[in-house]
């Protein structure tokens, strides 16, 4: 049932041995989790092998997807289970060991955790003098051993944490203080770039901090004050607030030192980490009618201290507002704008160089219509318009064409899409269905089309199959994608396929 869970994960990415090289013993990633929950009055999860943790509003650990800015503008709120079995094929985004959560009273609940696991870095020996000093300058993230370099860095590093949460509870109150130790078995150096100044270094790491969430009628606070050993802070408050039946509005203050280190967080924030930003949000979901809701979000912040590709303090500013007219069980359309102005570092091959503006704005157009039951389509038109010295733009319009009967065994999803984007920095975004466990995002560039069709078939009750292709024709290169990806010509052809078997 939902009570005890177990289970296995291996895999191998495209282009990684198996059974030979730096996977030997068959796949290159393996995966395992044994997990229960409500075991009794004390108890309440216990997890042994491979889990995720989440604690607070993630300014010292978060493991789940984030949430953050987009058209769901009232979901700036985190939340999610502290302890919770992993079974994912991210080769980094968990911890390996035991953790568990126990009821102290009706009240009072403490959870704990320890982890020690092999991480990818690029290790550096230092041999003068015999002296045998190693360090590393990164964390590798893209869990790829293909190469002799990738398998040289594989498991190169060990990483210990440890971590413990003791949480308040009473009614619609909740605090929270949690605590996090991080050690490596060499020193973390980072190299010597000015915007990397504040960054972490060293073999150990300490970081503290106090969640809150209270409801008080109509309202929601809820916020997280964090700290590092070095005595850099990191603070992030928000509002739900329901001003009538109609009307809902989100607000999140941040304010991020340059200096607060981190490793393992997954924050509300403009950035990937909590880090050297000061900003505030404010967001609206608006019902005049029944069938008729308007969303919209502003958000404004800065960076007091330089960063990547900015050398020099910046500021930046993003607005969106969607327009989605439902018609129950029938149809959704909506009309989505998004406006972001920030400064990078100029183009231009200045001595100094300076961070200038650029713009980005993004106007969609989005269609969903079932025929009948059986039977959906889906179209959008996507355009996007990019400006920094010089002006780029693109668009992407695709028709998607779904088949899911109810007591049939064979259903499919297929799309075509066709684009014209005469830049990166224009590039555009679209989700697209994938297999089971699967998701896929790929992005947009260049003049092209692509299609691709997922087949799903059901073999009596315990059996499903699973068939996906999908190619891109590009017509104004020669060459796709770039190292080991590389491919000589202008097609490129995914092909998946997938059993699963239910017992």
């Amino acid at each position: 049932g939902q009570l005890f869970k177990m289970g296995i994960t291996m895999e191998k990415d495209p282009g990684e041995p198996f059974f030979s090289g730096g996977s030997k013993n068959g796949f290159d990633f393996y995966s395992f989790f044994i997990y229960a929950r409500n075991i009794n009055k004390t108890f309440n999860a216990v997890s042994l092998g491979d889990f995720a943790v989440s604690m607070g509003q993630g300014l010292i650990l978060h493991n789940d997807f984030g949430t953050g800015k987009s058209s769901f503008v009232m979901n700036v709120k985190k939340s999610g289970r502290m302890l919770r079995p992993y079974s994912s094929v991210n080769e980094v985004n968990f911890f390996r060991g035991a953790g568990t959560v126990i009821n102290l009273g009706r009240a009072l609940q403490v959870a704990a955790f320890a982890s020690y696991k092999p991480i990818d870095a690029s290790v550096t020996t230092d041999t003068i003098e015999n002296s045998d000093f190693d360090s590393f300058g990164s964390i590798r993230f893209d869990g790829f051993h293909r190469t002799t370099t990738e398998i040289a860095n594989k498991n190169s590093i060990h990483q210990t944490n440890a971590g413990v949460k003791l949480e308040f509870k009473k009614r619609d109150f909740k605090l929270a203080a949690n605590g996090l130790y991080t050690s490596f078995d060499a020193p973390l150096l980072p190299d010597i770039a000015l915007y990397k100044k504040y960054l972490f270094n060293g073999d150990k790491l300490i970081n503290a901090s106090l969640d809150y969430t209270w409801r008080y009628r109509n309202l929601t606070f809820f916020g997280e004050a964090a700290m590092s050993d070095n005595g850099g802070t990191a603070q992030v408050h928000g509002l739900l607030m329901g001003l009538d039946r109609r009307i809902d509005v989100s607000a999140v203050y941040r304010n991020f030192d340059p200096d607060y280190q981190v490793l393992n967080a997954n924050a509300f924030a403009e950035s990937s980490q909590p880090i050297n930003e000061k900003g505030f949000y404010l967001g609206m979901e608006i019902r005049p009618f029944k069938n008729i809701t308007i969303s919209s979000y502003a958000d404004i912040w800065s960076h007091p201290w330089v960063g990547y590709r900015r050398d020099g303090p910046a500021d930046g500013k993003e607005f969106l507002v969607k327009l989605t007219y439902t018609q129950k069980r029938k149809m959704d359309f909506y009309i989505q704008y998004r406006y972001e102005k920030k400064q990078i570092n100029s183009s231009n091959e200045y001595i100094i160089d300076y961070p200038e503006y650029q713009t980005l704005q993004r106007l969609r157009f989005h269609l969903s219509y079932k025929l009948t039951k059986e039977w959906e389509l889906k179209d959008r038109a996507e355009f996007s318009f990019f400006t920094k010295n010089t002006s780029s733009n693109g668009f992407l319009m695709y028709q998607d064409v779904i088949y899911k009967p109810i007591a049939k065994p064979l259903s499919f999803t297929a799309r075509f899409s066709i684009f014209d984007i005469n830049s990166f920095d224009a590039r555009i975004y679209a989700y697209e269905n994938d297999m089971l466990y699967e998701f896929y995002i790929p992005f947009f560039q260049n003049r092209g089309t692509r299609f691709y069709v997922n087949t799903r078939y059901r073999i009596g009750r315990n059996y499903t199959w699973e068939f996906r292709i999908g190619k891109t024709y590009l017509q104004n290169v020669d060459g796709i994608g770039s190292g080991n990806d590389f491919i000589d010509g202008n097609t490129r052809t995914e092909i998946k396929t997938q059993l699963k078997i239910r017992f």
